[in-house]
Protein backbone atom coordinates (compact mmCIF):
# COMPACT_ATOMS: atom_id res chain seq x y z
CA UNK A 1 0.00 0.00 0.00
CA UNK A 2 1.01 3.01 -0.52
CA UNK A 3 0.74 6.34 2.11
CA UNK A 4 -1.71 8.59 0.13
CA UNK A 5 -1.92 11.55 -1.07
CA UNK A 6 1.56 13.04 -1.36
CA UNK A 7 0.13 16.47 -0.29
CA UNK A 8 -2.01 15.07 3.01
CA UNK A 9 1.39 12.88 4.12
CA UNK A 10 4.17 16.18 4.55
CA UNK A 11 1.12 17.53 6.08
CA UNK A 12 0.60 14.73 8.61
CA UNK A 13 4.49 15.21 8.72
CA UNK A 14 4.31 18.70 9.90
CA UNK A 15 2.28 16.99 12.36
CA UNK A 16 4.36 14.10 13.31
CA UNK A 17 6.80 16.61 14.48
CA UNK A 18 4.54 18.82 16.46
CA UNK A 19 2.69 16.19 17.83
CA UNK A 20 5.75 14.80 19.13
CA UNK A 21 7.44 17.46 20.58
CA UNK A 22 3.76 18.10 22.41
CA UNK A 23 3.87 14.46 23.48
CA UNK A 24 7.03 14.89 25.63
CA UNK A 25 6.06 18.06 26.91
CA UNK A 26 3.31 16.57 28.28
CA UNK A 27 4.68 13.54 29.40
CA UNK A 28 7.12 14.40 31.45
CA UNK A 29 10.17 11.97 32.61
CA UNK A 30 10.50 11.02 36.21
CA UNK A 31 11.43 8.67 39.00
CA UNK A 32 8.37 7.44 39.44
CA UNK A 33 7.10 6.73 35.94
CA UNK A 34 9.77 6.10 33.83
CA UNK A 35 8.22 7.17 30.66
CA UNK A 36 10.54 6.90 27.33
CA UNK A 37 9.81 9.16 24.44
CA UNK A 38 8.21 7.06 21.44
CA UNK A 39 9.37 4.15 20.78
CA UNK A 40 12.70 5.12 23.08
CA UNK A 41 13.94 0.99 24.87
CA UNK A 42 12.94 0.86 28.89
CA UNK A 43 13.76 -1.46 31.00
CA UNK A 44 10.76 -3.61 32.56
CA UNK A 45 9.93 -3.96 36.03
CA UNK A 46 10.33 -7.37 36.87
CA UNK A 47 8.10 -7.92 39.71
CA UNK A 48 5.14 -6.82 37.76
CA UNK A 49 5.44 -8.18 33.71
CA UNK A 50 4.31 -4.70 33.06
CA UNK A 51 6.43 -1.86 30.80
CA UNK A 52 6.25 1.01 31.98
CA UNK A 53 3.98 3.17 30.52
CA UNK A 54 1.81 0.57 29.47
CA UNK A 55 1.75 -2.44 27.61
CA UNK A 56 2.19 -6.15 28.60
CA UNK A 57 6.00 -7.49 28.51
CA UNK A 58 4.54 -10.78 27.19
CA UNK A 59 3.45 -8.77 24.19
CA UNK A 60 6.57 -6.34 23.79
CA UNK A 61 8.97 -6.48 21.09
CA UNK A 62 11.27 -9.23 21.08
CA UNK A 63 14.65 -8.86 19.32
CA UNK A 64 17.51 -11.27 18.89
CA UNK A 65 18.54 -10.99 22.31
CA UNK A 66 16.27 -9.31 24.27
CA UNK A 67 12.43 -8.27 25.08
CA UNK A 68 12.00 -4.46 25.24
CA UNK A 69 8.92 -2.40 25.71
CA UNK A 70 7.89 0.94 24.24
CA UNK A 71 5.84 3.61 25.37
CA UNK A 72 3.02 3.00 23.10
CA UNK A 73 0.50 0.25 25.23
CA UNK A 74 0.03 -2.62 23.25
CA UNK A 75 -3.85 -3.20 22.12
CA UNK A 76 -5.08 -6.36 24.19
CA UNK A 77 -7.10 -8.97 22.99
CA UNK A 78 -10.84 -9.60 25.27
CA UNK A 79 -10.60 -10.80 28.19
CA UNK A 80 -10.93 -14.06 28.64
CA UNK A 81 -9.91 -14.51 24.82
CA UNK A 82 -12.53 -16.11 22.54
CA UNK A 83 -11.50 -18.34 19.64
CA UNK A 84 -12.90 -15.39 17.15
CA UNK A 85 -10.93 -13.01 19.18
CA UNK A 86 -7.52 -11.68 16.97
CA UNK A 87 -4.69 -12.44 19.00
CA UNK A 88 -1.96 -9.92 19.03
CA UNK A 89 0.65 -12.84 20.46
CA UNK A 90 0.23 -15.07 17.64
CA UNK A 91 3.46 -15.97 16.49
CA UNK A 92 4.20 -15.81 12.46
CA UNK A 93 6.28 -18.79 10.63
CA UNK A 94 7.51 -18.71 7.41
CA UNK A 95 5.74 -20.80 4.43
CA UNK A 96 7.05 -22.16 1.52
CA UNK A 97 4.74 -22.24 -1.59
CA UNK A 98 1.95 -24.61 -1.23
CA UNK A 99 2.38 -27.92 -2.96
CA UNK A 100 -1.33 -27.80 -3.93
CA UNK A 101 -3.29 -24.59 -3.54
CA UNK A 102 -6.69 -23.80 -3.08
CA UNK A 103 -8.27 -22.55 -5.66
CA UNK A 104 -11.24 -19.73 -5.76
CA UNK A 105 -13.89 -19.37 -8.18
CA UNK A 106 -16.24 -16.29 -7.67
CA UNK A 107 -19.54 -15.32 -9.75
CA UNK A 108 -19.98 -11.80 -9.12
CA UNK A 109 -23.23 -10.17 -10.43
CA UNK A 110 -22.50 -6.08 -9.58
CA UNK A 111 -25.21 -3.45 -9.61
CA UNK A 112 -22.62 -0.14 -9.47
CA UNK A 113 -25.84 2.69 -9.05
CA UNK A 114 -27.00 1.15 -6.05
CA UNK A 115 -23.39 -0.79 -4.93
CA UNK A 116 -24.53 -4.00 -4.81
CA UNK A 117 -22.58 -7.44 -5.23
CA UNK A 118 -24.41 -10.65 -5.57
CA UNK A 119 -21.77 -13.24 -5.35
CA UNK A 120 -21.66 -16.87 -5.22
CA UNK A 121 -18.44 -18.33 -4.68
CA UNK A 122 -16.78 -21.88 -4.57
CA UNK A 123 -13.25 -22.82 -2.48
CA UNK A 124 -11.52 -26.01 -3.39
CA UNK A 125 -9.47 -26.20 -0.40
CA UNK A 126 -6.84 -28.92 1.29
CA UNK A 127 -6.22 -29.33 4.76
CA UNK A 128 -2.51 -28.74 4.45
CA UNK A 129 -1.86 -29.00 8.28
CA UNK A 130 -1.24 -31.95 10.17
CA UNK A 131 -4.27 -31.98 12.24
CA UNK A 132 -7.72 -32.93 11.16
CA UNK A 133 -9.91 -29.48 11.56
CA UNK A 134 -13.33 -29.63 12.84
CA UNK A 135 -13.95 -26.33 11.64
CA UNK A 136 -13.36 -23.71 8.84
CA UNK A 137 -13.05 -19.63 9.75
CA UNK A 138 -12.94 -17.47 6.42
CA UNK A 139 -12.82 -13.49 6.97
CA UNK A 140 -15.68 -11.07 6.11
CA UNK A 141 -13.24 -7.61 6.08
CA UNK A 142 -16.33 -5.76 4.65
CA UNK A 143 -18.14 -6.11 7.91
CA UNK A 144 -15.88 -3.71 9.76
CA UNK A 145 -16.73 -1.08 11.69
CA UNK A 146 -14.28 1.28 9.39
CA UNK A 147 -16.75 -0.08 6.66
CA UNK A 148 -19.90 0.32 8.27
CA UNK A 149 -19.17 3.69 9.64
CA UNK A 150 -17.63 5.03 6.55
CA UNK A 151 -14.20 5.36 7.71
CA UNK A 152 -14.61 8.52 9.22
CA UNK A 153 -18.35 8.73 9.79
CA UNK A 154 -19.20 10.53 7.17
CA UNK A 155 -22.96 9.69 6.11
CA UNK A 156 -23.53 7.92 3.23
CA UNK A 157 -23.78 4.02 2.32
CA UNK A 158 -22.36 1.24 4.88
CA UNK A 159 -20.16 -1.14 3.30
CA UNK A 160 -21.03 -5.03 4.34
CA UNK A 161 -21.11 -8.88 3.33
CA UNK A 162 -23.62 -10.96 4.26
CA UNK A 163 -23.57 -14.90 3.88
CA UNK A 164 -26.96 -16.20 2.76
CA UNK A 165 -25.63 -20.03 2.25
CA UNK A 166 -22.65 -22.28 3.23
CA UNK A 167 -23.00 -25.73 1.61
CA UNK A 168 -20.64 -29.17 1.05
CA UNK A 169 -21.05 -32.10 -0.73
CA UNK A 170 -24.33 -30.42 -1.88
CA UNK A 171 -26.03 -30.47 1.71
CA UNK A 172 -26.25 -26.98 3.72
CA UNK A 173 -24.03 -26.90 6.71
CA UNK A 174 -24.30 -25.07 9.57
CA UNK A 175 -22.72 -21.31 9.93
CA UNK A 176 -22.08 -18.28 12.59
CA UNK A 177 -20.93 -15.00 11.72
CA UNK A 178 -22.73 -14.27 8.88
CA UNK A 179 -22.60 -10.47 9.38
CA UNK A 180 -19.51 -10.54 11.67
CA UNK A 181 -15.96 -9.96 10.44
CA UNK A 182 -14.95 -14.07 11.25
CA UNK A 183 -17.99 -16.43 9.73
CA UNK A 184 -17.31 -19.71 11.77
CA UNK A 185 -18.37 -23.08 9.19
CA UNK A 186 -18.25 -26.23 11.36
CA UNK A 187 -18.46 -29.29 9.37
CA UNK A 188 -19.80 -32.53 9.37
CA UNK A 189 -16.70 -34.80 10.27
CA UNK A 190 -13.14 -33.22 10.54
CA UNK A 191 -11.63 -32.43 7.75
CA UNK A 192 -8.54 -34.88 7.96
CA UNK A 193 -4.98 -34.16 6.85
CA UNK A 194 -4.29 -33.70 3.08
CA UNK A 195 -7.87 -34.13 2.62
CA UNK A 196 -9.74 -31.67 0.19
CA UNK A 197 -13.03 -30.40 0.20
CA UNK A 198 -15.44 -28.28 -1.23
CA UNK A 199 -17.28 -25.41 0.20
CA UNK A 200 -19.68 -23.23 -1.68
CA UNK A 201 -21.25 -19.49 -0.84
CA UNK A 202 -24.01 -17.44 -1.50
CA UNK A 203 -23.36 -13.83 -0.45
CA UNK A 204 -24.23 -9.62 -0.74
CA UNK A 205 -21.81 -7.61 -0.61
CA UNK A 206 -23.13 -3.42 -0.33
CA UNK A 207 -19.54 -1.56 -1.26
CA UNK A 208 -19.60 1.58 0.94
CA UNK A 209 -19.79 5.45 -0.40
CA UNK A 210 -16.20 6.14 0.93
CA UNK A 211 -13.62 7.52 -1.63
CA UNK A 212 -10.12 6.74 -2.44
CA UNK A 213 -10.28 3.42 -0.33
CA UNK A 214 -9.09 0.13 -1.55
CA UNK A 215 -13.02 -1.04 -0.57
CA UNK A 216 -15.21 1.74 -1.81
CA UNK A 217 -16.77 3.60 -4.01
CA UNK A 218 -17.06 7.22 -5.51
CA UNK A 219 -19.20 8.97 -8.64
CA UNK A 220 -17.34 6.34 -10.97
CA UNK A 221 -15.59 4.01 -9.49
CA UNK A 222 -16.09 0.52 -7.22
CA UNK A 223 -13.01 -0.21 -5.90
CA UNK A 224 -13.25 -4.12 -4.58
CA UNK A 225 -10.37 -5.38 -2.06
CA UNK A 226 -10.88 -7.97 -0.03
CA UNK A 227 -14.64 -8.33 -1.09
CA UNK A 228 -15.36 -11.94 -0.80
CA UNK A 229 -15.43 -14.32 2.04
CA UNK A 230 -11.78 -15.05 2.22
CA UNK A 231 -10.15 -18.28 4.00
CA UNK A 232 -8.04 -17.45 7.22
CA UNK A 233 -4.82 -18.88 7.03
CA UNK A 234 -4.34 -21.62 9.23
CA UNK A 235 -0.78 -23.10 10.22
CA UNK A 236 1.31 -24.40 13.23
CA UNK A 237 0.26 -21.49 14.68
CA UNK A 238 -3.43 -22.01 14.68
CA UNK A 239 -6.08 -19.80 12.79
CA UNK A 240 -4.85 -16.39 11.79
CA UNK A 241 -8.63 -14.40 12.49
CA UNK A 242 -7.37 -10.96 12.56
CA UNK A 243 -10.16 -8.53 12.22
CA UNK A 244 -9.68 -5.10 10.07
CA UNK A 245 -7.78 -2.56 11.08
CA UNK A 246 -7.97 1.13 10.17
CA UNK A 247 -4.12 1.42 10.12
CA UNK A 248 -1.71 -0.29 7.34
CA UNK A 249 -3.16 -3.44 5.33
CA UNK A 250 -4.32 -5.91 8.05
CA UNK A 251 -3.97 -8.88 5.77
CA UNK A 252 -2.18 -12.40 5.33
CA UNK A 253 -2.84 -14.79 3.12
CA UNK A 254 -0.71 -17.83 1.26
CA UNK A 255 -0.94 -18.11 -3.07
CA UNK A 256 -4.22 -19.86 -4.39
CA UNK A 257 -5.74 -20.09 -7.68
CA UNK A 258 -8.69 -17.98 -9.11
CA UNK A 259 -11.91 -18.25 -12.08
CA UNK A 260 -13.68 -14.96 -11.74
CA UNK A 261 -17.12 -14.11 -13.78
CA UNK A 262 -18.12 -10.48 -13.38
CA UNK A 263 -21.46 -9.14 -14.75
CA UNK A 264 -21.79 -5.37 -15.15
CA UNK A 265 -24.81 -3.02 -16.96
CA UNK A 266 -23.99 -1.91 -20.69
CA UNK A 267 -21.23 0.86 -20.50
CA UNK A 268 -19.05 -0.20 -17.44
CA UNK A 269 -15.93 -1.58 -17.94
CA UNK A 270 -14.05 -4.25 -15.12
CA UNK A 271 -10.13 -4.32 -14.33
CA UNK A 272 -8.95 -7.42 -11.78
CA UNK A 273 -5.94 -9.45 -11.14
CA UNK A 274 -5.37 -12.18 -13.76
CA UNK A 275 -5.62 -12.55 -17.37
CA UNK A 276 -8.56 -10.88 -19.18
CA UNK A 277 -11.06 -13.24 -21.26
CA UNK A 278 -12.57 -11.64 -24.48
CA UNK A 279 -15.72 -9.73 -22.85
CA UNK A 280 -19.48 -11.40 -24.18
CA UNK A 281 -22.71 -10.27 -23.61
CA UNK A 282 -25.71 -11.54 -21.49
CA UNK A 283 -28.27 -10.11 -22.35
CA UNK A 284 -27.35 -6.25 -22.42
CA UNK A 285 -25.05 -6.66 -19.73
CA UNK A 286 -21.49 -7.20 -20.20
CA UNK A 287 -19.74 -10.14 -18.93
CA UNK A 288 -16.00 -10.24 -17.57
CA UNK A 289 -14.30 -13.05 -16.77
CA UNK A 290 -10.60 -13.08 -15.27
CA UNK A 291 -8.52 -15.98 -13.93
CA UNK A 292 -5.22 -16.04 -12.18
CA UNK A 293 -3.08 -18.97 -10.71
CA UNK A 294 -0.39 -18.14 -6.99
CA UNK A 295 -1.97 -15.05 -6.27
CA UNK A 296 -2.11 -14.34 -2.20
CA UNK A 297 -5.28 -11.83 -2.84
CA UNK A 298 -7.62 -11.07 -5.71
CA UNK A 299 -8.47 -7.27 -6.66
CA UNK A 300 -11.31 -6.03 -8.71
CA UNK A 301 -12.49 -2.60 -9.58
CA UNK A 302 -15.25 -1.52 -11.66
CA UNK A 303 -15.74 2.40 -13.69
CA UNK A 304 -17.52 3.61 -16.21
CA UNK A 305 -15.00 6.85 -17.01
CA UNK A 306 -12.14 4.69 -18.26
CA UNK A 307 -10.52 4.40 -21.38
CA UNK A 308 -7.73 1.86 -22.19
CA UNK A 309 -4.31 1.58 -22.91
CA UNK A 310 -2.41 -1.23 -23.28
CA UNK A 311 1.58 -1.73 -24.09
CA UNK A 312 3.27 -5.08 -23.75
CA UNK A 313 6.57 -5.08 -21.99
CA UNK A 314 9.06 -8.02 -22.29
CA UNK A 315 6.05 -10.60 -22.62
CA UNK A 316 4.14 -8.87 -20.01
CA UNK A 317 0.91 -7.42 -20.99
CA UNK A 318 -0.48 -4.13 -19.46
CA UNK A 319 -3.32 -2.39 -19.54
CA UNK A 320 -3.45 0.96 -17.95
CA UNK A 321 -7.15 1.77 -17.56
CA UNK A 322 -7.33 5.62 -17.76
CA UNK A 323 -9.44 8.00 -15.46
CA UNK A 324 -10.66 10.46 -17.65
CA UNK A 325 -12.03 12.64 -15.31
CA UNK A 326 -8.52 13.58 -13.53
CA UNK A 327 -7.35 17.29 -13.39
CA UNK A 328 -5.24 18.21 -17.15
CA UNK A 329 -2.43 18.45 -15.10
CA UNK A 330 -2.16 14.78 -13.98
CA UNK A 331 0.67 12.47 -16.23
CA UNK A 332 -0.29 11.32 -19.16
CA UNK A 333 -1.69 7.73 -20.42
CA UNK A 334 2.38 7.77 -21.86
CA UNK A 335 3.81 9.10 -18.64
CA UNK A 336 2.26 6.45 -16.95
CA UNK A 337 3.26 4.23 -19.13
CA UNK A 338 6.66 4.85 -19.73
CA UNK A 339 7.22 4.14 -16.02
CA UNK A 340 5.32 1.21 -15.83
CA UNK A 341 7.27 -0.43 -18.65
CA UNK A 342 10.57 1.15 -16.80
CA UNK A 343 9.79 0.01 -13.30
CA UNK A 344 8.57 -3.82 -14.72
CA UNK A 345 12.05 -4.10 -16.06
CA UNK A 346 14.19 -2.71 -13.60
CA UNK A 347 13.08 -4.60 -10.63
CA UNK A 348 13.46 -7.94 -12.68
CA UNK A 349 17.04 -7.40 -13.12
CA UNK A 350 17.58 -5.92 -9.77
CA UNK A 351 15.59 -8.48 -7.87
CA UNK A 352 14.19 -11.95 -10.14
CA UNK A 353 11.53 -11.71 -13.15
CA UNK A 354 7.81 -10.84 -12.72
CA UNK A 355 5.95 -14.13 -13.06
CA UNK A 356 2.92 -12.86 -13.92
CA UNK A 357 1.73 -12.26 -17.75
CA UNK A 358 -0.42 -9.63 -17.21
CA UNK A 359 -0.43 -5.96 -15.22
CA UNK A 360 -3.36 -3.52 -14.74
CA UNK A 361 -3.30 -0.60 -13.43
CA UNK A 362 -6.24 1.41 -12.54
CA UNK A 363 -6.30 5.40 -11.45
CA UNK A 364 -7.14 6.49 -7.98
CA UNK A 365 -6.28 4.92 -4.37
CA UNK A 366 -2.99 3.32 -3.83
CA UNK A 367 -3.45 -0.44 -3.07
CA UNK A 368 -1.52 -3.37 -4.39
CA UNK A 369 -3.06 -7.09 -5.44
CA UNK A 370 -1.29 -9.12 -7.07
CA UNK A 371 -1.54 -8.23 -10.75
CA UNK A 372 -3.43 -5.20 -10.15
CA UNK A 373 -2.89 -2.00 -8.93
CA UNK A 374 -5.23 0.70 -7.93
CA UNK A 375 -2.82 3.70 -7.67
CA UNK A 376 -2.51 5.82 -10.98
CA UNK A 377 -1.81 8.08 -12.24
CA UNK A 378 0.64 10.17 -9.68
CA UNK A 379 4.15 8.34 -10.46
CA UNK A 380 5.86 7.91 -7.41
CA UNK A 381 2.52 5.59 -5.91
CA UNK A 382 2.60 3.73 -9.56
CA UNK A 383 6.03 2.53 -9.32
CA UNK A 384 5.61 1.84 -5.25
CA UNK A 385 2.78 -0.26 -6.31
CA UNK A 386 4.71 -2.04 -9.10
CA UNK A 387 7.28 -3.01 -7.16
CA UNK A 388 4.56 -4.50 -4.63
CA UNK A 389 4.12 -7.45 -7.18
CA UNK A 390 7.76 -8.16 -5.67
CA UNK A 391 7.60 -7.57 -2.54
CA UNK A 392 4.12 -8.78 -1.17
CA UNK A 393 2.73 -9.83 -4.23
CA UNK A 394 6.15 -12.86 -5.07
CA UNK A 395 7.24 -12.92 -1.73
CA UNK A 396 4.39 -12.70 0.94
CA UNK A 397 4.38 -11.46 4.54
CA UNK A 398 2.16 -11.27 7.56
CA UNK A 399 0.84 -7.73 7.02
CA UNK A 400 -0.32 -7.50 10.72
CA UNK A 401 3.32 -9.15 12.30
CA UNK A 402 6.13 -8.88 10.16
CA UNK A 403 5.61 -5.73 7.80
CA UNK A 404 9.16 -5.70 6.12
CA UNK A 405 6.96 -5.15 2.58
CA UNK A 406 6.50 -1.21 3.11
CA UNK A 407 10.04 -0.34 3.62
CA UNK A 408 11.45 -2.73 0.89
CA UNK A 409 9.13 -1.16 -1.53
CA UNK A 410 9.75 2.38 -1.45
CA UNK A 411 13.64 1.58 -1.03
CA UNK A 412 12.49 -0.03 -4.70
CA UNK A 413 10.45 2.48 -6.00
CA UNK A 414 13.59 5.14 -4.98
CA UNK A 415 15.67 3.24 -6.04
CA UNK A 416 14.01 2.81 -9.57
CA UNK A 417 13.82 7.06 -9.38
CA UNK A 418 17.34 7.94 -8.62
CA UNK A 419 18.49 5.50 -11.29
CA UNK A 420 16.36 6.76 -14.52
CA UNK A 421 16.19 10.30 -13.43
CA UNK A 422 11.97 10.76 -11.85
CA UNK A 423 11.55 13.12 -9.54
CA UNK A 424 8.98 12.88 -7.20
CA UNK A 425 8.58 14.74 -3.52
CA UNK A 426 8.84 10.96 -1.55
CA UNK A 427 12.50 10.85 -2.04
CA UNK A 428 12.17 14.42 -0.02
CA UNK A 429 10.51 13.43 2.95
CA UNK A 430 12.47 13.05 6.13
CA UNK A 431 12.23 10.91 9.25
CA UNK A 432 10.57 12.62 12.63
CA UNK A 433 10.60 11.98 16.10
CA UNK A 434 8.00 8.75 15.83
CA UNK A 435 10.81 7.49 13.03
CA UNK A 436 12.40 6.07 16.68
CA UNK A 437 10.30 2.71 17.32
CA UNK A 438 11.71 -0.73 16.46
CA UNK A 439 10.42 -2.08 12.81
CA UNK A 440 9.15 -5.49 13.89
CA UNK A 441 5.92 -4.34 16.14
CA UNK A 442 3.00 -5.54 14.74
CA UNK A 443 -0.39 -3.07 13.61
CA UNK A 444 -1.58 -3.72 17.00
CA UNK A 445 0.77 -1.33 19.00
CA UNK A 446 0.03 1.29 15.73
CA UNK A 447 -3.61 0.65 16.21
CA UNK A 448 -3.39 1.30 19.95
CA UNK A 449 -1.97 4.51 19.30
CA UNK A 450 -4.82 5.58 17.26
CA UNK A 451 -3.35 8.85 16.06
CA UNK A 452 0.35 8.72 16.74
CA UNK A 453 0.19 5.43 15.69
CA UNK A 454 -1.52 6.34 12.23
CA UNK A 455 1.40 8.57 11.90
CA UNK A 456 4.45 6.15 13.52
CA UNK A 457 3.13 3.76 10.88
CA UNK A 458 3.91 5.95 7.85
CA UNK A 459 7.29 7.19 9.93
CA UNK A 460 8.77 4.04 10.72
CA UNK A 461 7.38 1.20 7.81
CA UNK A 462 8.17 3.79 5.05
CA UNK A 463 10.68 6.32 5.66
CA UNK A 464 12.67 4.63 8.79
CA UNK A 465 12.06 1.25 5.81
CA UNK A 466 13.81 2.56 2.75
CA UNK A 467 16.59 3.97 5.22
CA UNK A 468 17.39 0.28 6.66
CA UNK A 469 17.71 -1.04 2.84
CA UNK A 470 19.77 1.79 1.40
CA UNK A 471 21.89 1.38 4.85
CA UNK A 472 22.77 -2.27 4.10
CA UNK A 473 23.55 -1.82 0.49
CA UNK A 474 26.25 0.97 2.00
CA UNK A 475 27.37 -1.64 4.14
CA UNK A 476 27.77 -4.62 1.59
CA UNK A 477 28.18 -3.22 -1.64
CA UNK A 478 25.86 -3.18 -4.75
CA UNK A 479 27.54 -7.15 -6.08
CA UNK A 480 26.99 -8.48 -2.51
CA UNK A 481 23.82 -6.46 -1.81
CA UNK A 482 21.63 -7.58 -4.74
CA UNK A 483 22.87 -11.12 -4.77
CA UNK A 484 21.30 -11.07 -1.27
CA UNK A 485 18.33 -9.69 -2.40
CA UNK A 486 17.54 -11.81 -5.72
CA UNK A 487 18.71 -15.16 -3.69
CA UNK A 488 15.92 -13.85 -1.12
CA UNK A 489 13.19 -13.25 -4.13
CA UNK A 490 14.17 -16.94 -5.70
CA UNK A 491 13.92 -18.56 -2.07
CA UNK A 492 10.70 -17.51 -1.05
CA UNK A 493 8.74 -16.72 -4.24
CA UNK A 494 4.86 -17.47 -3.97
CA UNK A 495 5.43 -18.33 -0.09
CA UNK A 496 5.71 -15.87 3.04
CA UNK A 497 8.74 -14.52 5.04
CA UNK A 498 9.74 -13.06 8.14
CA UNK A 499 12.07 -10.20 9.73
CA UNK A 500 14.00 -13.72 11.28
CA UNK A 501 14.34 -14.91 7.84
CA UNK A 502 15.86 -11.97 6.35
CA UNK A 503 18.46 -11.82 9.22
CA UNK A 504 19.30 -15.05 8.59
CA UNK A 505 20.02 -14.14 5.06
CA UNK A 506 22.02 -11.46 6.14
CA UNK A 507 23.85 -13.49 7.94
CA UNK A 508 24.74 -15.88 5.02
CA UNK A 509 25.90 -12.73 3.13
CA UNK A 510 28.80 -13.19 5.94
CA UNK A 511 29.43 -10.02 6.48
CA UNK A 512 29.27 -9.44 10.55
CA UNK A 513 29.00 -5.53 10.26
CA UNK A 514 26.00 -5.97 8.34
CA UNK A 515 24.28 -7.70 10.74
CA UNK A 516 24.94 -5.83 13.34
CA UNK A 517 23.23 -2.90 11.36
CA UNK A 518 20.12 -5.09 10.05
CA UNK A 519 19.88 -5.44 14.24
CA UNK A 520 20.52 -1.22 14.47
CA UNK A 521 17.59 -0.73 12.30
CA UNK A 522 15.06 -3.39 12.45
CA UNK A 523 15.30 -4.19 16.44
CA UNK A 524 16.24 -1.56 17.85
CA UNK A 525 14.38 1.77 19.00
CA UNK A 526 16.19 4.98 18.13
CA UNK A 527 17.39 5.69 14.59
CA UNK A 528 20.63 4.29 13.91
CA UNK A 529 23.09 7.10 13.33
CA UNK A 530 24.59 8.47 9.59
CA UNK A 531 21.05 7.46 8.46
CA UNK A 532 21.11 7.56 4.62
CA UNK A 533 19.19 10.90 3.27
CA UNK A 534 18.54 9.18 0.08
CA UNK A 535 18.81 6.22 -2.08
CA UNK A 536 21.79 6.49 -4.34
CA UNK A 537 21.09 5.41 -7.87
CA UNK A 538 22.22 2.06 -9.61
CA UNK A 539 23.69 1.85 -13.42
CA UNK A 540 25.32 -1.50 -14.70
Amino acid sequence: MRLRPTLLIACLLVLAIAGGARWWITHPQGPATPLAPPGQAVAPTESSGVCPGGGDLALAVAGPAAARCTALPVLQPLQPWQPLDPDPTLPTFSHPEPAQRDRYELTLVIEPASGQVTGQMALHLINRGAEPLPELYLHLYPNAPYFAANGDGKPGRPGSLTVDRVEAEGKPLPFTGETGEILAVPLAQPLAPGATLTLRLTYTVIVPSIENDRFGSDARTLFLGNAYPILALHDQAGWHLDRYIAVGDPFYSEVADYAVTVQVPPGYDVAATGRPAPVKTVGANALFAFTAERVRDFGLAVSKGWSRHERLVDGVQVHYLRDETLSPGAPTPKQVLDQIEGAVRFFGQRFGPYPYADLTVVDRVGMEYPQFIMGGPELHTVIHEVAHQWWYGVVGNDELRQIWDEGLTEFSALLYEASVGVQTPASRLPMGVLANWPMDDSLYRYAAGQDRGQLAYGQVLYRRGWRLWEALRQELGDERFFELVQRFYQRHQFGTATWADWRQAVAEAGAPPALALFDQWVYGAPVPPKAPSRVASYID
